[in-house]
C-alpha cells in the first residue's frame, strides 16, 4: 500500500481513494497455500483483477505483494500490469 501511495502516473500522484477498491479486489481473490522453501507457507492470490504472493507463518501474513493484472484476464499466468497501469 505504501508503494501505491507514493506512485506517480503521468506526473500525477495516485489518489489514496483508489486503495479501498484495490484492497477489496485483493480480499476477494482466491488464495492457495503450499509449503515455502523455508519456514511458513507460500500464499498465492488470483482474482479477476489481481495477482499476488506472500508468506504466512503460524497463521499470520508476514508479507504480501499484489498487483493489478493486465486487462483483468484471469487466464494470465504470472503477467502483471505495467507500473503505470497498476491500481
Amino acid at each position: 500500500m505504501l508503494d501505491a501511495l507514493d506512485r506517480v502516473v503521468d506526473g500525477t500522484p495516485v489518489s489514496a481513494a483508489v486503495l479501498p477498491t484495490f484492497l477489496g479486489w485483493v480480499a476477494s481473490a482466491a488464495a492457495s497455500k503450499q509449503p515455502s522453501a523455508g519456514l511458513g507457507e507460500d500464499v498465492r492470490l488470483r482474482g479477476e483483477l489481481v495477482l499476488g504472493s506472500g508468506l504466512e507463518l503460524d497463521g499470520e501474513l508476514l508479507q504480501l505483494s499484489a498487483f493489478r493484472t493486465e486487462n483483468g484476464d484471469r487466464q494470465v499466468t504470472g503477467r502483471m500490469a505495467r507500473p503505470s497501469r497498476r491500481a
